[in-house]
């Protein structure tokens, strides 16, 4: 995952950034137990998001502690004790590293490649106890299924942006939904993980658009318009696109019985400020307009 997915932090509340960085804190910590320290290194917004979706829709109780904690050695944190929520977004965070980097060696050169050579090794141990200790077997070949199909369409060219967000969409469905157990609970994680990986394939695609040309590597939207150039006079038809997928999540997270309003407020910030506001940065840095 891309880190794209985080709220607005200037919109937020005290009390509710107070929430979100002990979230934060609290997956940090929970990963450094479950994988060792050096997995810490991976954390990414989006998986924040994932906890706090699953904090949103099964109402857990959670509690606080303060704690040191080696970025922050010499004053202590408030940070969420290790849940539910917490464990199972770390799981998959641990699963998606390998899958990231074995991905990240197939398909580049370069620094990027090097670099994903260099990880795989640690990646691949943490895989392995994720399927191994903590029974992400099923999650793990469903992640590949789906890469190999994503990785199928990019082979071949494909130039329906739409088509291939949705394989995206699909994979971070069965992520947000992995750890529930509650049909209605997953039902509408699956939905949110769908519309919220199809806006991040897409918003990597802009992001990656000048660099994919220069280096000649699929790009959806090169694909589809022929060119970076040309890809770059449909703003309008390309943002009205995330925003209706980002208003189905919100949508679909209406439904949910949130009983935190603080947890609640951070998701509905992430969907209808953070996300809009991250896409319009990238589009007017890659010189995006109709």
């Amino acid at each position: 995952m891309f880190g794209y997915v985080r709220p607005k932090k200037g919109e937020l509340k005290v009390k509710e950034y107070e929430l979100y960085r002990a979230v934060y804190c609290g997956l940090c910590r929970t990963m450094g137990r479950r994988y060792g320290h050096s997995f810490r290194l991976s954390l990414s917004y989006d998986f924040v998001f994932l906890a706090l979706l699953h904090l949103d829709l099964t109402g857990e109780e959670c509690a606080f502690e303060k704690k040191r904690c080696p970025a922050h050695p010499m004053k202590k944190r408030l940070m969420m004790k290790e849940n539910d929520a917490l464990r199972s977004s770390c799981d998959v965070a641990a699963l998606m590293l390998y899958h990231d980097l074995r991905d990240k060696i197939a398909d580049r050169d370069g620094a990027k490649s090097f670099l994903a050579r260099l990880t795989l090794p640690f990646a691949s141990r943490f895989r392995k106890k994720a399927i191994k200790k903590y029974g992400c077997g099923s999650l793990d070949t469903f992640m590949r299924e789906k890469l190999d199909a994503l990785s199928a369409l990019e082979k071949d060219g494909c130039t329906e942006p739409d088509r291939v967000a949705g394989v995206s969409g699909e994979l971070l469905g069965k992520c947000a939904e992995y750890g529930l157990t509650e049909e209605t609970h997953k039902r509408i994680a699956a939905e949110i993980g769908l519309r919220i990986g199809r806006v991040i394939y897409l918003i990597d695609a802009v992001d990656d658009l000048d660099s994919d040309e220069e280096k000649r590597h699929y790009n959806p939207l090169i694909a589809e318009n022929g060119s970076a150039r040309e890809a770059k006079t449909k703003r309008l038809r390309l943002e009205t696109a995330l925003l209706l997928d980002l208003k189905r999540a919100d949508d679909a997270l209406s439904l949910s019985d949130g009983k935190d309003p603080g947890v609640r407020a951070l998701l509905e910030n992430a969907f209808r400020l953070g996300l809009p506001e991250t896409a319009d940065e990238i589009f007017k840095e890659k010189n995006y307009h109709d």
